[in-house]
Formats: structure tokens, sequence, C-alpha cells
């Protein structure tokens, strides 16, 4: 039985995709339960009538969603069960990873920011607090990069320079987005840290979100990347339609010291995007109200 209580702490993990979102939230939920913690995950806030725009009354889709029909603060203490602390973590409320055939977004998760104020009024409606927002970024070609290999095992076979013609590296600002992000009403914090460094700063991660270091990072790697021999094969058959082809492929062909991750950029471009990153990164660092995560 839910408990009647309002959480006093809120934090809402917008990802991002690709930054090692998926390993966070199957190592937390590992080490659940926590004292005094609900964590809900993609696993919780997907499917009809489950996800927060849903449950809170503002549905992405109305046409085709279903809103729930409790009152905010009902909505919120059974989401919370009692906890203190709610942890929120689900990477698509942010926005897509790509739109139409196989382009990101620009600028970077436009329509985050948004949803974000409204997540937010429906909580300071419910009387809960305001919302810690958590995040991990990544250096724009590895980003792109890893992006481009999820396109391909999915239903689309978008070829190479396609798209890298549509996704310039640099629509990857990351600084920008955390600068939209700040000026969100309703916000209390921001915790932002870069995938580089998210092996060394796992402790520290885990107490932004769950107030705890005490969770054990998971030794399997979540969704690696397509080998370039499945990528090949994969882009020799692109007109081979259905994603079991390319799930037979990625898995006949898995990446080995032999067989290396694909790699979608010259080394001349990664330089240029480590630089960009750099200076992203310590724009983020200096910003007022963000706590920037470093090793």
């Amino acid at each position: 039985m839910t408990s009647q209580t309002l959480p006093t702490t809120i934090v809402l993990h917008l990802g991002a995709h690709k930054t090692a979102s998926t390993h966070l939230q199957h190592a937390i939920t590992a080490a659940l339960p926590i004292d005094g913690v609900t964590f809900a995950g993609p696993q919780a806030l997907r499917g009809v009538g489950k996800s927060l725009p849903e449950l809170f009354g503002f549905p992405f889709d109305p046409d085709s969603a279903t809103a729930s029909d409790l009152p905010p603060q009902a909505a919120l203490m059974a989401l919370a069960d009692g906890a203190d602390r709610l942890v929120l973590s689900e990477e698509t409320f942010a926005g897509k990873l790509q739109r139409g055939w196989g382009r990101i977004p620009t600028p970077l998760y436009f329509t985050a920011p948004g949803r974000v104020v409204q997540l937010a009024r429906a909580f300071a409606e419910a009387g809960g607090p305001a919302i810690d927002l958590c995040l991990g970024i990544r250096n724009p070609t590895g980003y792109l990069g890893s992006a481009y290999s999820q396109i391909l095992s999915g239903n689309r076979a978008v070829l190479p320079d396609k798209f890298k013609e549509h996704n310039p590296f640099t629509v990857v600002d990351w600084a920008d987005y955390v600068q939209r992000l700040r000026a969100c009403k309703g916000v209390r914090s921001l915790t932002v840290w870069r995938y580089e460094d998210y092996a060394d700063l796992f402790p520290a991660i885990c107490t932004a979100m769950v107030g705890t270091p005490d969770v054990t990072p998971l030794d399997e790697r979540i969704q690696p990347r397509l080998s370039e021999q499945a990528v090949d094969t994969i882009l020799l058959a692109k007109q081979w339609t259905g994603a079991a082809f390319k799930r037979e492929a990625a898995e006949a062909l898995p990446t080995t010291a032999s067989n290396p991750p694909y790699d979608l950029y010259d080394a001349q471009t990664h330089t240029a995007s480590r630089a960009f990153y750099a200076d992203q990164c310590r724009a983020i660092a200096a910003m007022p109200d963000v706590t920037f995560l470093q090793k």
C-alpha cells in the first residue's frame, strides 16, 4: 500500500542517450532496495499510461496517450511510494535520439526544457520540491558514432557519408543544452559529468543520483557498438529490410581485438571534436548553479 507522503528530494536523470545511461540504470536497479529511495527507470516509466507526461497530465501526443485521472499530488505520492528521495531516470523524456532519416535534433534535445518546466510545475502543484537534474555528456564524435551504430541496429541503414552530412559534430553542443536546462523554472540544481569519466566518477554519480556511493558497477557493457565487419555487412545488404538481419550480423560479427568498433570519423575530425568538446566542458564548469563532476 502506497504511503501518503511526499518526497523531499526529486532527482530527474535525463540521460543523455549513448552516455552509459542504461548501465547506470541497471546498476542502481541491482543495488535496490536503498533506504529512503524509490527509483523509477525506463521499465517503470515506459508503456501506455506509465510515462511521466501521462502520469502528470501533459502527454506528448494526447491523441494516442492515456493521461492519468489522478491529481498531481496523488500521482506523486503513488510514484514515490513513501520514499523521501524519488529518483527518475528516463533519457527519452528529454526527446528522441534522432528524427527522420538519421538526423540528430537541433538544437540538441530542443524539447527537453519545455518538458522539464511542465514536470516541475506538476510537482509544485502537488506540493513537491523543485527538481535536481542529472546529465551525462559525451565527446560529439563519440556521441554521434554511437548514435549511428544504434540507428544501423534499428530499422534503417543510413550510409555513413549521408549521416555525417546531416550531422556535423558541431550540432552536439552540450554547453548550449545545459544553459537551456539551467533556465528552466522549477529546477533546483544541475549535476553534469562526462561519459569519458564515467568509470572513475561512478561513486560520485551514484551519490548525486541516489544519495549514496554504495552501488556496484556492472561488469558487462550495455548496448556495445557495432564492429567494423558488422557495419560493412549491414551496409552491403542495405537493400534487405528487417531488424532480424541486422541483429544477426551484429551477433555473428562482434567487436573483438581483430574486429574493432566501427569508427565513423577520421583522426582529424576526432581532434577537432575533442577541442570543441573541451571548450564546452570549460563553459559548463564555469556556469553558476551547475555541479560539473570531474575526476
